[in-house]
């Protein structure tokens, strides 16, 4: 893939396929350029494998930024107008005990989803908001149930206040978590944890459908999910 300037300006280089691997085995499979010709979104697989790992080259300085997308399948990215980001979409990644897909069989990957990744700064930077607010947030409501928990007249609904409080804290120590991983570039990481986090806090919800939910709850539970 070839670049230049201008209509008349000479051709350069800008990305090789050839060089990925020493033994050719890496492949390109989609390649996307922002409407500001700033980034190149491209993706790469191995082995003849259909999972696609997308990277980001900044195009001035042929840069490829740290965070990449992974468990990508039979996609076309595509950028917004003002180039900040572009929309893809992908599957969960396996949890550990689950077997690999290594992407040569025809297995069934459930619940694909689209999304979007923003470029250069502005998806470290607003993950870190949403993770800081998100993270205010559950201290608070865990605050709550532990006042909420002295107050308790009833057994059955103290138990519960019991596990929320459990959820609650380990929903922190995931966003804790998530914060390092943004920090050091890993965007997978930052989602895995966050998501870990919106799990805890449905846990907590669920234990509520049979027992009336104290009314200070009733909207504060949500403010873990909706901001993930």
């Amino acid at each position: 893939m070839k670049s230049k300037d201008s209509l008349d300006g000479e051709l350069e280089v800008l990305f090789d396929p050839n060089g990925l691997s020493e033994d050719g085995t890496v492949s390109m499979r989609i390649c996307a350029i922002s409407q500001d010709a700033k980034y190149l979104a491209y993706g790469l697989s191995s082995s003849g494998s259909d999972w696609i790992t997308i990277k980001v080259m900044q195009v001035e300085n042929k840069t490829i930024e740290l965070n990449t997308v992974s468990w990508v399948k039979f996609l076309c990215a595509s950028w917004t107008h003002d180039s900040k980001g572009f929309f893809y979409s992908r599957y969960p990644a396996p949890k550990e005990s689950e077997n690999l897909d290594d992407g040569t069989e025809t297995s069934a990957n459930l619940n694909h989803e689209t999304l979007h990744r923003s470029s250069g700064g502005d998806r470290k930077a607003l993950g870190q908001i949403s993770i800081n607010i998100t993270q205010t947030n559950a201290k608070q409501i865990s605050n709550l149930i532990t006042s909420l928990s002295k107050q308790a007249t009833d057994p059955k609904l103290r138990n519960i206040l019991s596990m929320c409080a459990e959820n609650y804290k380990d929903a922190i120590n995931n966003l804790n978590q998530a914060k390092n991983a943004i920090n050091s570039g890993d965007f997978d990481g930052m989602n895995a944890k966050a998501s870990a986090a919106e799990t805890n806090s449905s846990i907590c919800e669920d234990g509520f459908q049979r027992t009336p939910k104290p009314f200070q709850l009733q909207q504060a539970n949500k403010k873990v999910s909706v901001l993930l």
